[in-house]
């Protein structure tokens, strides 16, 4: 695949999904952002990894204790996730 496409984003997504077992981790709910942002963690044996997906129009400020892993527009490598962004990270 192409780098920075659809294709790879879902590759890094799976190998993340299989590498850390998350299919069988536990799902929490994150509060504190606005009705635009979803936000959860889950935790398996070896990792928690938290998802936030922006689908309104302000970027949403990551947390400063947070190493992104994947996202799915370059602009989260800032600490923002943009509009239409969704950022995979640990913390």
């Amino acid at each position: 695949g192409e780098l920075g496409s659809t294709l790879e984003l879902y590759r890094a997504l799976i190998r993340l999904r299989r590498e850390h077992r998350l299919g069988v981790g536990t799902l929490s709910w994150t509060d504190g952002y606005g009705g635009d942002v979803v936000a959860f963690t889950v935790t398996s044996a070896s990792i928690s990894v938290s998802v936030i997906a922006n689908l309104g129009r302000e970027p949403v400020q990551l947390p400063e204790d947070s190493t992104v892993i994947v996202a799915s527009q370059p602009s989260a490598m800032d600490g923002v996730v943009g509009p239409d962004c969704a950022v995979w990270m640990r913390r």
